[in-house]
């Protein structure tokens, strides 16, 4: 029976490059394991090891640190694979919370009171993007761009977070779906407590904007792996 061998393949490691594997021959301290990780994870180095054990080479020689080091290498794993997810969740909080805000509280972006507060909604498509186009020099620049470009804009970090945040939301169509269900239920809200207008044209630029912020972070993960091409 043939074996059928396949290639590694390891995300962020361009298949026609050699994969390196690196780390130090022996591993002496936590500091030296840690700071070693973490330069050769900064320069693309995805495999990190280090000498555990080693044979004798005289009598009374150091044989390896043996099972501590062990616990040196989890926290190897848990520093230098967490810390570029731990600053996008913190960044993702901070954009949630100025979206709900800006969408919800903000009277300067006409949410206004309760008692002034009317149900109102579009559910023509594309009416209310043509109707600030051809108004545009009346209503204002401001006005159409927050109407228009902001609508776009708002929602493109969502889709730049969400293949940061996990790997199981690097599928195109699951991030527009999620972004569509966010600003859905962003409309929803906003008619139900008389917070804004349910319009189906902020739908069709939000998941734009959720669309664009997903290409976005491909475009930004190729220009990444170039780099890391120029330094092996």
């Amino acid at each position: 029976m043939a074996l059928e061998l396949q290639p590694i393949k390891l995300e962020g490691v361009p298949e026609e490059r050699p994969m390196i594997i690196a780390g130090p021959c022996s591993a002496e301290t936590e500091e030296q394991v840690m700071s070693t990780a973490k330069l050769l994870s900064d320069n693309g180095v995805k495999i990190f090891r280090a000498g555990i054990w080693k044979p004798r080479t005289k009598p009374g020689g150091f044989e390896g640190i043996g099972v501590d080091g062990l616990a040196w290498l989890k926290e190897v794993k848990k520093e230098t694979k967490n810390r570029i997810r731990i600053i996008s969740w913190i960044l993702f909080v901070i954009y949630i919370g100025l979206l709900v805000y800006f969408l919800f509280l903000s009277e300067e972006y006409g949410r206004t009171s309760f008692d002034q507060r009317i149900y109102r909604y579009n559910l023509t498509p594309f009416q209310e993007i043509k109707r600030f186009w051809i108004y545009r020099h009346r209503v204002g620049f401001w006005v159409a761009f927050l109407n228009l470009a902001g609508n776009v804009i708002g929602f493109l970090p969502f889709g730049f977070f969400l293949p940061i945040l996990s790997r199981r939301l690097r599928n195109g169509a699951v991030v527009t779906a999620l972004g569509f269900g966010l600003s859905l239920l962003v409309e929803s809200i906003q008619l139900v407590f008389k917070v804004g207008c349910f319009d189906v044209d902020d739908l069709i630029l939000n998941t734009l904007g959720v669309l664009l912020g997903y290409l976005s972070f491909w475009i930004c993960n190729g220009i990444r792996r170039m780099i890391y091409e120029k330094k092996i």
